[in-house]
């Protein structure tokens, strides 16, 4: 996670843990980007109470220790990719991938807009969000690599037997073809033999 919309910093914590509809245990290593935002210090909000005063300020009153990250940004990811994951199967998230960054994305910001110590504070790049890694246990990547040897096997054999029917046909084809050569070389052979045979018989 950053709070930086430029600079990336990596690794600050461990990949979410999720487990699937069908239970298998997943860790999806996210990237994105998020900032205090720079008007937060003239903007006016509500502070509880009906007062309203400078929005950085409420994130002062209620993180003093600027550890608002830990708090409410870290768990909310963490809490929308066990949500996501848990209403989707293994094949689902290994085929969603593409668009499971945008899924997460909109979940996150809709949480964090809802929180009021980060609404009109914290600014969270929506398209920022990359997955950066999926990891599964070893079980599970050994059969999906079994998997994919198998399909790379069968492709290899059909291929196999395509070229075997290729020159299997394309003998045929010769054969048919000398046969072909040799019969009409008879009916030639044939035929002059009868007209050598017209010949005398005429003379």
């Amino acid at each position: 996670f950053n709070d930086n919309f430029v600079e990336t910093q990596h690794g600050d914590w461990e990949a979410p843990i999720g487990i699937t509809k069908d239970g298998i245990k997943m860790a999806v290593d996210i990237n994105f980007f998020f900032r205090v935002d720079p008007l937060a210090a003239n903007r006016s909000c509500d502070d509880g109470t009906g007062q309203q005063i400078p929005c950085i300020i409420i994130l002062y009153k209620n993180y003093p220790n600027l550890d608002y990250k830990e708090r409410v940004i870290v768990p909310v990811v963490r809490q929308v990719v066990r949500d996501v994951m848990a209403n989707e199967t293994f094949a689902s998230i290994i085929s969603q991938r593409q668009e499971l960054p945008q899924i997460i994305a909109t979940e996150v910001v809709q949480k964090i807009l809802a929180n009021p110590t980060m609404r009109g504070i914290i600014q969270v790049d929506q398209s920022s969000f990359q997955i950066l890694e999926i990891v599964m246990p070893q079980a599970v990547q050994d059969a999906l690599q079994a998997k994919k040897n198998s399909e790379i096997a069968i492709v290899t054999a059909e291929n196999q037997r395509n070229v075997t029917i290729i020159n299997a046909d394309a003998q045929r084809q010769q054969q048919i073809l000398q046969s072909q050569g040799l019969a009409q070389a008879k009916i030639i052979q044939a035929n002059a033999t009868r007209e050598a045979i017209l010949t005398v018989l005429q003379s």
